[in-house]
């Protein structure tokens, strides 16, 4: 992996990284996604940082020291199925996370 800007886009989502335990995800047909600025706590903008990327095929990793996201591009919106994070509770406990779960 190595270490690229974000937004990344991939088939039709995109994730943004602003932190190394926040990550946007945004799903678009067609690849169209919103470029207003996202605002997280506060009346700063969020800005995006960079964060270690890994694309095969069909599959998308991101990697920050507090989270590790997977994602497959199956043509579908976000599920169980194609999306999933793994993150650290409070604790430093290994929690996943997917949508709908």
């Amino acid at each position: 992996m190595s270490a690229q800007k974000t937004p990344v886009t991939f088939g039709n989502a995109r994730f943004t990284v602003y932190s190394p335990r926040c990550v946007r995800l945004e799903f678009s047909w067609g690849g169209k996604f919103s470029e207003g600025p996202s605002l997280l706590a506060g009346p700063k903008l969020a800005k995006s940082m960079a964060a270690d990327v890994q694309i095969s095929k069909k599959k998308l990793t991101i990697k920050t020291d507090q989270f590790e996201l997977a994602y497959v591009d199956n043509g579908q919106v976000f599920s169980a199925e194609n999306l999933t994070i793994v993150h650290k509770n409070k604790e430093g406990h290994r929690m996943v996370w997917a949508p709908g779960k």
